[in-house]
């Protein structure tokens, strides 16, 4: 294997296995846990680009990516929904996550050479994700030597909702490599790992997850099933082992509060809390698209364009005490749809129905392991499709990285032999760097703005108001379009009577975020103080708009 071959393999295995575990100790906010991962996830795959540029640009050989036209089609439409966003920036920089997740499963589909490379990353990320699991027991049962358990256990994770979508896309491939392996052994290993995930996704007391993972599973062995590669008896054995242990494990909670059983019926009861929520995000996500039904209301622009939707449903006495926000739909197809328009839930649609055919259509004349392979992937993917049904599995980041990663996987049981090409001029392996190196910078620059956004409002809460000042004002420096260091630097000088700084640091705010409804209430407060009368009516006018019920 040459050395650029071989570092491929490498960043693909650390994009694997290192970003499920990266978490953060004492952190004020467990979000920074998921912009960790994320920021990793990007400047992993800039760093993969760079160097299968600098091996294969310009290559003269003709690569056919498979699902390219689905593909293209949702970059196009969420590239044409930046046109019809209130936040530019904030549009392209999840557009450019976008497009490097694409990126990457090219790369993934023409980097794997054969199934024993397939089968080594897929049974690697398997052994990784079976120690988050055991690790989260571990929490589960206040037994937590690194420190990292949130308010609710969820090992290296942002909570436990980013845990099990994660462990549920892992667990039918793990499912799969009972019946990949030959060895009892390995057998005995892979059924002991699925069994530990599927105990952990139960203890996550996530509903999504639990419908999704059994749908997903359903799926597998009706694929394998089907396709005659089991017989009933073994399909009945696995199901058999994993009734056993969720029967005796619901036994075992059902004095709990909020038991297995509880949460299981709660999943049709609309007068739920949590369900009567979704009812109101998917409502108010639903005008949204009334809106704006082509385009979209601009990729990643969601959650600042959410609260004036749901406005007019918390003046319903349903909602009468309800005083939130969210920041996605927990419906990742409604989300879509009132990001990127019918043009992008179509071109959504379109894509996942060319992988399942995809799938289903290259599995013709593969020999049986790989076969159980293609069939653990689709249900794999299948089952983050599901769970973005009750969640955001496509905004969790290693939930969403695997999602391409998968699909690249798949491609690549179809690809030939490469051929290799000539090395291109100094000139243009420069220009590479180059751009890759500002991409790189551009790429961190959020991430390091929310470490001095953290620091600062530690300093802030502490009392140390020059030094979360100083922190804040950092953070806008490197990344002036965070809204959240301009509103805590705001707090900041009001509380040190620097009235004239803080309005103009709340307009600051406003113009990023229009519909933030404490710098409205906040910038109402001080024009009233300092006899501004009118427009201090005009920003409690515009925060009533927003949450009606908080008045």
């Amino acid at each position: 294997m040459r050395f650029c071959d071989r570092l491929i393999l490498i960043i693909l295995y650390a994009l694997l296995l290192i970003t499920p575990i990266l978490s953060w100790r004492f952190i004020e906010n467990p979000l920074l846990i998921s912009n960790l991962k994320e920021t990793f996830i990007l400047v992993s795959i800039v760093i993969l680009v760079t160097v299968y540029l600098l091996d294969n640009f310009p290559s003269k050989r003709q690569v056919s990516i498979p699902l390219k036209y689905p593909i293209m089609g949702l970059v196009v439409t969420s590239a044409v929904s930046i046109f019809g966003s209130k936040s530019l920036i904030v549009s392209i920089r999840e557009f450019y996550g976008l497009l490097l997740l694409v990126i990457f499963y090219s790369i993934v589909y023409v980097s794997m050479k054969g199934e024993k490379e397939r089968v080594r990353l897929i049974a690697s990320l398997i052994i990784v994700t079976s120690f988050i699991s055991v690790y989260f027991l571990m929490q589960y049962f206040n037994i937590d030597p690194l420190g990292l358990r949130q308010t609710y256990p969820s090992a290296t994770f942002t909570n436990q909702n980013f845990l099990a979508g994660f462990l549920s896309t892992v667990l039918p491939l793990s499912v799969a490599f009972i019946f990949i392996t030959h060895q009892k052994g390995l057998k005995a290993i892979f059924s002991l790992l699925a069994v530990l995930l599927f105990i952990s996704i139960l203890f996550t007391r996530t509903r999504g997850a639990w419908v999704s993972v059994l749908l997903g599973l359903v799926f597998f062995f009706y694929l394998v099933r089907h396709d005659g590669l089991l017989r009933k008896r073994g399909i009945v054995l696995v199901l058999l082992l994993f009734a056993v242990f969720t029967t005796a494990i619901i036994g075992l909670d059902k004095n709990e509060r909020f038991s297995f059983t509880e949460r299981f019926r709660s999943i049709f009861n609309l007068k739920d809390s949590s369900n009567k929520h979704r009812l109101l995000m998917w409502r108010s996500s639903l005008d949204m698209i009334k809106d704006s039904p082509l385009i979209g209301i601009g990729i990643g622009t969601f959650d600042m364009n959410y609260p004036k939707y749901q406005g007019k449903y918390l003046r319903l006495e349903e909602y009468a005490n309800y005083t939130g926000s969210t920041i996605h739909a927990h419906n990742e197809y409604i989300e879509t749809a009132a990001e990127t328009g019918l043009l992008g839930i179509g071109s959504l649609i379109w894509l996942i129905i060319a992988i399942f055919k995809y799938g289903m259509d290259i599995v013709n004349n593969k020999e049986r392991g790989e076969r159980l392979l293609i069939f653990g992937i689709l249900s794999s993917i299948a089952t983050i499709l599901i769970y973005g049904l009750f969640s955001f599995p496509f905004h969790m980041p290693t939930t969403w990285m695997l999602f391409w990663f998968l699909i690249g996987i798949l491609g690549s049981m179809t690809l030939q032999p490469s051929v290799k090409t000539k090395y291109s001029p100094v000139w243009v392996r420069i220009g590479i760097v180059i751009i890759a190196l500002f991409l790189l910078s551009w790429t961190t620059r959020p991430f390091i703005a929310n470490i001095y956004f953290y620091k600062g409002y530690w300093h802030g809460k502490n009392g140390r108001w020059e030094e979360g000042v100083n922190s804040f004002q950092r953070a806008i420096r490197i990344n002036p379009d965070d809204y959240k260091s301009h509103y805590n630097l705001a707090v900041l000088y009001e509380d040190r009577d620097m009235l004239l700084s803080a309005i103009d640091e709340y307009g600051r705010v406003l113009r990023l975020y229009p519909t933030h409804v404490e710098t409205h209430l906040r910038l109402g407060n001080l024009y009233e103080s300092l006899g501004d009368h009118d427009n201090a009516q005009k920003e409690y006018k515009k925060a009533e708009e927003i949450f009606p019920n908080s008045f």
